[in-house]
Formats: C-alpha cells, sequence, structure tokens
C-alpha cells in the first residue's frame, strides 16, 4: 500500500504507521462511507487477529476498503487516554460509523458520540444487566459463569490443584472487578486464589516465580486487551514453571499455553462487520440491538498437557472444540 500524508483537524498522519492510520485508496471517492475503527492495542492492522476477522467480514458483504469504503483506525497502544483522543479525533473527522474494539474501544467511543452509530467489537458489555445506548449495536463476549467455569475446568485438568494464580493487569481499572469474580468462584469451587500482577513481561516473571513460593499450583488470566498482549509470555512463563493455565485468549493454546476458554473474540468481530455494513445501509442502530454469545470456546493444547504431565480426561476432549499440538 502507498505511504502518504494526510491532514486530520490539524494532525499529520502517515498511512500505514503511528497511532492513527487509514485505509483507503490514492483518490478514493468522495462519496465512499467512512469507517473508524477504535483498537485498544496498535497496529498494523495484518498483525491483529480481531482486525483480521473484522476486515474479512467486510470483504465478505462487499466492504472493500480500496473501493466502496474508507476505514480509518484509531490505535490506542494500551493508554486509555489516548484511546479517548483517537475516538475524539475520529467523530470530529465525520465518520459515519464508529467500530469500539473491545471493551476500551467501546467505552472510548460512548465517550466521544452519542450521536453517531457505534457498532461494539467483542466489549464486554453485560446486555442484560446494562441500558443499551440508541446510537449502539454490535456483539459481546460477555458470558455469565465464565470464571467459574475456568476454575474447574483447571480443577478436571489438575485434580490435585489448590491454589490458583489470577493473572491481571494492576493498570488497569477494571482488574479489581475482573479479579473479585474470580475469587469469588474459588471459593464456590474450592480453590484458594492468590493476586498475580503483569504490568510488564518482567513483571509477570517475578511474580509467577513469587506465586510458585507461595503454593499456587494452576494459574488463571482475566480477559482484556493487555492480557491479550502477553498471552505468549503467559504460555511460556507458565510452562517454564509447571504451572497449567488457562485464558481466555484463542492463541494462547495456539502459543503453547494449556487450555483457552471463553467466547470466541475474532468471531465476535467478524459478526461485527455485518453490523456496520446495516448501519451504512440505514438501519438504526437500536432496532438492531446486541449480539451475545451462547457458548464457551474450549481450546486445549495436548503438547503442553503433556509436558506438564497432565492426563486430559475424556470428559475434557469430548467438550474440546478443538485439540491443538
Amino acid at each position: 500500500m502507498m505511504r502518504r500524508r494526510v491532514l486530520l483537524h490539524g494532525l499529520v498522519v502517515t498511512i500505514g504507521s503511528g497511532a492513527l492510520s487509514v485505509l483507503a485508496p490514492q483518490g478514493a471517492s468522495a462519496r465512499n462511507k467512512r469507517v473508524g475503527i477504535l483498537h485498544p492495542l496498535s497496529g498494523p492492522p495484518d498483525g491483529l487477529p480481531s482486525v483480521v476477522a473484522l476486515l474479512a467480514g467486510f470483504r465478505e458483504l462487499g466492504l472493500e476498503p480500496e473501493r466502496t469504503v474508507d476505514i480509518e483506525f484509531g490505535w490506542g497502544e494500551g493508554k486509555m487516554d489516548l484511546l479517548v483522543m483517537r475516538a475524539e479525533q475520529l467523530v470530529a473527522s465525520g465518520v459515519d460509523v464508529l467500530v469500539g474494539g473491545a471493551g476500551p474501544g467501546f467505552a472510548a467511543a460512548l465517550r466521544a458520540t452519542g450521536s453517531i452509530a457505534i457498532v461494539m467489537a467483542a466489549s464486554s458489555f453485560d446486555a442484560s444487566r446494562d441500558k443499551v445506548p440508541r446510537n449502539v449495536c454490535g456483539t459481546s463476549i460477555f458470558l455469565s459463569g465464565v470464571p467459574e467455569a475456568r476454575l474447574r475446568l483447571l480443577k478436571e485438568l489438575s485434580p490435585s490443584a489448590r491454589t490458583v494464580g489470577v493473572i491481571f493487569n494492576p493498570a488497569n481499572p477494571q482488574s479489581d472487578r475482573l479479579v473479585a469474580e474470580y475469587e469469588a468462584a474459588g471459593q464456590t469451587v474450592g480453590l484458594a486464589t492468590r493476586r498475580v500482577s503483569a504490568g510488564s513481561v518482567a513483571e509477570l516473571e517475578d511474580s509467577v516465580s513469587r506465586a510458585r513460593v507461595r503454593g499456587v499450583d494452576v494459574l488463571v488470566a482475566v480477559q482484556g486487551p493487555d492480557i491479550f498482549r502477553l498471552r505468549k509470555e503467559i504460555a511460556r512463563v507458565g510452562l517454564a514453571a509447571k504451572l497449567p493455565a488457562v485464558t481466555g485468549e484463542e492463541e494462547f493454546a495456539e502459543s503453547g499455553g494449556l487450555a483457552k476458554l471463553a467466547p470466541s473474540i475474532t468471531t465476535a468481530w467478524r459478526r461485527a462487520a455485518w453490523y456496520v455494513d446495516q448501519v451504512l445501509k440505514g438501519t438504526r442502530p437500536d432496532t438492531l440491538g446486541v449480539e451475545v454469545p451462547s457458548k464457551a470456546e474450549l481450546i486445549i493444547n495436548r503438547s503442553t498437557a503433556r509436558a506438564l504431565g497432565l492426563n486430559i480426561p475424556a470428559t475434557v476432549t469430548s467438550r474440546a472444540d478443538r485439540l491443538v499440538d
């Protein structure tokens, strides 16, 4: 793709790099609809499975970045204040619809506008509890009972487990609530819990080492973009410490982690494309609603199980959506 510079409300942007990028051809039609995508991490788009899934969904529906629609990205680079600024810039530029990626992207979109249509993509929004704003539709990955289900899975995979380390990012303002869900679930399933802070790779390594000394024998990670960034490191550190680990990231099990149990994030992002298409065709967001998952996807890494000396029960393999080696 050709690299060029554009002026967006006083901000000079180099296409293909930086925190704000554009997928649009040289000389794109001024009549093209414009979609702003807020992502809590940073590009390039083809390096993030979530964005790859969304763009694939667009193409299936005839929304071609180089022909029929202009796409602009607002990258948060892991910083909520930056993501909010990108949302405000996209709103000021006059996009036709905002895609709020994951919880942070959706929250930033809500702060930036109450009038432009917002399509949530894989947010943890609980549509059964929270009121859906009139300008919002899209896909949620909230599924009640997932923390307890992950701990029960760990008990099945490692029956001798007594204490679970809950991996979280202390800089995430949602972490206290997320960790508390695991602490409550631990009481239900009979696992003591210990907090394992992981704001960086170094902190993760140090926290897991100390947790091992304190008697932690299995690991679980709260879900979110900050944990997604550490998925490979969590898999590596957990395996090195001989600690079975479960997260909600699809690529975790593929990267050497033991198991993933959660609604499919990439499916939710891909499905969000349909909502964008409907909004661009003139459908009001409040008539589309919020789509919620019906099940948690289970992926087991058999090679990791063998390396940890675990025998995967038939009751687990029979439930698995996918087994990887």
